[in-house]
C-alpha cells in the first residue's frame, strides 16, 4: 500500500510541501528518518518498495571563508 506508484506521488509531495522550505541539512536529517522507517518496514515485511524513491536530498554548500 505504502510502495504503490500513486502513494509514492503522494508521500513526495507530502514531503515537499512539509519541509520544503527548510534548511538542505534539515531536509536530508528527515529524508534519512523517513528513509529509515521506511527500510525497517520493509525488514518488518509490512512494504515490498521504498515509499521514498521519487524524494531527492539537497546539496549542501558550505559558506566559503573571508578569511586571507
Amino acid at each position: 500500500m505504502l510502495d504503490d506508484e500513486d502513494t509514492v506521488a503522494q508521500i513526495g509531495c507530502w514531503f515537499a510541501r512539509r519541509w520544503g522550505s527548510s534548511a538542505a541539512a534539515t531536509v536530508n536529517a528527515r529524508l534519512d528518518a523517513l528513509r529509515s522507517a521506511a527500510g525497517w518496514w520493509h525488514q518488518q515485511g509490512w512494504i515490498n518498495g521504498d515509499p521514498t524513491r521519487r524524494i531527492r536530498g539537497l546539496r549542501i554548500t558550505l559558506a566559503r571563508s573571508t578569511r586571507p
